[in-house]
């Protein structure tokens, strides 16, 4: 939507980067808090984008833990005194 609002093709997005005011969403797309596509990003794009952000490298979620669903079933259970299906916890 961008590129298309600003009348931009992938050479001139490239070419008027440093220029350009882009929206949070994709500031925060290059910097891969919402992960990274499969090919990774484009250098030169990314760095006129961040303009000196940081960016994470490497899956976003790799730091996080592994959750336990069923002791979550359990408390929500013991919380709402019924029992729920997986939907419900997935949902959760």
């Amino acid at each position: 939507q961008f590129m298309v609002q600003n009348n931009l093709t992938k050479e001139t997005l490239v070419y008027r980067a440093e220029d350009l005011s882009f929206p949070k969403s994709i500031v925060e797309f290059m910097q891969a808090l919402f992960d990274q596509p499969p090919y990774g990003f484009r250098k030169l794009l990314r760095r006129k984008v961040l303009r000196g952000k940081d960016n994470i490298y490497g899956r976003s979620d790799h730091k996080l833990s592994s959750l336990d669903l069923d002791a979550v079933k359990k408390d929500l259970e013991n919380k709402h005194g019924r029992t729920l299906r997986e939907v419900d916890v997935m949902s959760y």
